[in-house]
């Protein structure tokens, strides 16, 4: 997905799009396709599943933002990985993936707001369906991202998982 596919596909209001300046990132180095996304478009400064995005001076590398464990989400040679205590774990093959994956996930909890109400987020309700058709969309935009030890294959099988705690307690 493009920067302005995304910027036209991004439409929660209370969340808008925020950029970074470009004097920020010149120290980096960055690919045009990478910068010219997070300094003309931008990333949102919430976005589910428990993400934030404001930039943030790390020594090596620049970090983007936040995933739900409080582990940076970097940039290296253009590629997005989880900075975690022990080491690297990848996240997104590029800034258009990551906003590929905002999208889908966006619309996985849309579909399951039209079928079970914000209860259905909550508490993992969602079908088979909306599972597969989200984890296809993924595995066509970044299948790196949901094959690779990292942020999105956990987040699959924490789904999942939370999904049949669920069941188990109904």
């Amino acid at each position: 997905m493009t920067s302005q596919q995304f910027k036209r596909a991004w439409r929660i209001t209370d969340q808008p799009l925020s950029v970074i300046s470009s004097d920020i990132l010149t120290r980096f180095n960055l690919v045009g396709d990478t910068a010219a996304f997070l300094t003309e478009t931008g990333l949102p400064i919430y976005a589910s599943p428990f993400l934030s995005f404001e930039f943030a001076a790390h020594e090596k590398y620049p970090a983007i933002g936040l995933c739900r464990d409080g582990d940076l989400i970097i940039i290296d040679n253009n590629e997005l990985k989880q900075l975690t205590a022990n080491g690297l774990l990848f996240f997104n093959s590029s800034i258009n993936a990551l906003a590929d994956f905002l999208i889908i996930y966006r619309d996985f909890e849309d579909a399951v707001m039209l079928t079970e109400g914000e209860e259905g987020i909550r508490n993992s309700c969602f079908t088979d369906t909306q599972f597969n058709t989200m984890k296809e969309r993924m595995i066509e935009a970044d299948e790196r991202a949901i094959t690779e030890k990292g942020f999105w294959k956990d987040e699959l099988e924490l789904m999942l998982a939370d999904r049949q705690d669920y069941l188990n307690t109904r």
